[in-house]
């Protein structure tokens, strides 16, 4: 566990580094949950809201930002894998060896759906094989 030395107002900071708490390697996972968010909405968390308000939004009143398009917009799992990664409880975060696991499946998944097969790839399937 690292002690933080500074508060921070980045809409990507877990909230136990928010609140200035002890952390472990799952803020980085909270973080990727953010981004993939974005990666599948198309915009930033809380947009339009200024980056500071939305950083309070998460990590102090423990909102997250609402999934925008119907459910089968979403490749299968997706939803629920940034759900697990932006969860407040850093201990119920999936690992990145996990997150890999599953990417890997909603890939696979992906590729047996016409409308996901070309618009769905991912690269760390090499990185991580090497």
């Amino acid at each position: 566990m690292v002690q933080p030395v500074s508060n921070f107002d980045s809409v990507y900071i877990a909230p136990e580094m928010y609140r200035n708490e002890a952390f472990d390697r799952s803020v980085d996972t909270f973080a990727f949950g953010l981004i993939l968010y974005e990666m599948i909405e198309g915009s930033p968390a809380f947009h339009p809201k200024p980056q500071e308000e939305a950083a309070k939004m998460i990590c102090s009143e423990g909102l997250r930002p609402l999934f925008k398009n119907k459910p089968k917009s979403y490749p299968e799992g997706v939803k629920e894998l940034i759900q697990e990664c932006w969860d407040p409880t850093p201990s119920i975060r999936p690992t990145f060896s996990d997150i890999i696991e599953r990417l890997n499946k909603i890939s696979a998944s992906c590729s047996k759906q016409t409308r996901w097969r070309d618009n769905f790839k991912l690269p760390w399937k090499q990185a991580v094989h090497k």
